[in-house]
């Protein structure tokens, strides 16, 4: 089944989502993951101001890149209107 553009970016809001409780990505979807998502949606929603890259140094001193939830991205995939 296709999905539409909201559709996909729904679901890429709720997988990063699924990454917060991680410590060990510091809450935030790690890169390698994200790539599997289309950019143009990636794009389309960090544009909205509901997901940024970050960085953050995990405890083996690695750089670690991903997409975080915004404090703006966590209320508006929580609200009942956003299904």
């Amino acid at each position: 089944m296709l999905c539409n553009a909201y559709e996909r970016q729904k679901m890429l809001l709720n997988a990063i989502d699924a990454f917060r409780p991680i410590a060990r990505y510091d809450g935030m979807m790690p890169r390698h993951v994200a790539i599997m998502f289309c950019k143009d949606d990636i794009d389309t929603v960090e544009g909205s101001g509901l997901i940024c890259w970050d960085v953050f140094i995990n405890e083996n001193d690695c750089i670690i890149r991903g997409l975080r939830l915004t404090e703006i991205g966590i209320t508006a995939l929580h609200h009942p209107d956003f299904s």
